[in-house]
């Protein structure tokens, strides 16, 4: 080994306490109002509780294996994993397609951008009910463009295989331009010294983008999934305003839809709380696997 190379030692982390006190009363306010409710939530989901007469009794884990063996919670848990399979690459695969053509810089790349971030100032309740619309089989646009092709009217939100690619699909309309800013800003950090060391070696454009581009938005891209992962386990709004009912059936019944009706609608609130602490408990532990490999890969890029 040379002798010239010195090792530099990787800083340790100091502890400022001067910053913790000014977030001391903030925390006071802030912690209480976050734990108490899912302290009380767990509390319920132990009980056969009666909301109207406000008592309750323990059951223990007597709710847990009802809903663990509950048709209903299956057929949510389907298709939010179905909701996700198609909602979460597309977003990906879209974001990253338009986060490329940007990053040439092409003429209208302002505008392009000022259009994408277009659909974040527009509400959920907007967009849902305007994509009802163009999903309409009477004159919805989408409808008519298909007749162009000499496709018949299709009823997407009232077929059992189309409702929730539907629904994914103006999803992907609005996360469409977050996710794409975050992967562009990903693509400016490379150093354009490794584009031209690879198209030296004979590297096309493909060549480029799949072994530099890619890899390198490893951490961009752990950003956008964990993002886009939390928006489809709460998808509510965009099911309840395009299909009302999460239909037909219950093909388009998500978890946090089954939620609303277990609160809502048949007042079943110790059961609701069991699978929403189910729910709360699976995300923690994707989010916490999903950041510790990625954590764990970055850490050991940079050290390198």
């Amino acid at each position: 080994m040379p002798d010239d190379l010195t090792f530099i030692p990787l800083p340790k982390r100091k502890w400022n306490l001067r910053a913790y006190v000014w977030l001391a009363p903030a925390l006071a306010v802030l912690l209480p109002l976050l734990f108490l409710p899912w302290v009380w939530a767990a509390m319920l989901s132990l009980q056969d509780y009666d909301p109207f007469a406000g008592v309750g009794r323990f059951v223990w884990l007597r709710n847990y294996y009802s809903e663990l063996t509950s048709p209903m919670l299956l057929r949510a848990v389907l298709n939010t994993v179905y909701f996700d399979a198609v909602f979460v690459p597309g977003t990906l695969a879209a974001s990253l397609v338009l986060a490329v053509l940007l990053h040439r810089r092409p003429r209208g790349a302002s505008g392009i951008k000022a259009a994408l971030f277009a659909s974040l100032f527009v509400s959920l309740a907007a967009s849902g009910i305007a994509w009802r619309t163009l999903y309409s089989p009477a004159n919805g646009l989408v409808n008519g463009l298909l007749g162009l092709i000499g496709v018949g009217p299709v009823d997407f939100l009232r077929n059992p295989r189309l409702a929730l690619p539907a629904i994914a699909a103006m999803n992907v309309w609005r996360w469409l331009a977050p996710c794409t800013i975050i992967l562009l800003a990903g693509m400016r950090r490379i150093p354009n010294e490794i584009y031209d060391l690879a198209a030296t070696d004979g590297a096309s454009r493909w060549d480029m983008v799949r072994h530099v581009t890619l890899p390198m938005l490893h951490t961009p891209g752990i950003v956008c999934t964990v993002l886009l992962v939390l928006v489809s386990l709460r998808s509510f709004e965009e099911v309840y305003v395009m299909t009302l009912d999460g239909g037909p059936a219950t093909w388009s019944t998500t978890m946090s839809f089954l939620l609303y009706r277990g609160s809502m609608e048949w007042f079943d609130l110790a059961r609701t709380m069991t699978v929403a602490v189910m729910v709360a408990l699976t995300i923690g532990l994707g989010v916490f696997l999903l950041y510790a490999r990625g954590w764990r890969y970055f850490t050991s890029r940079r050290i390198l």
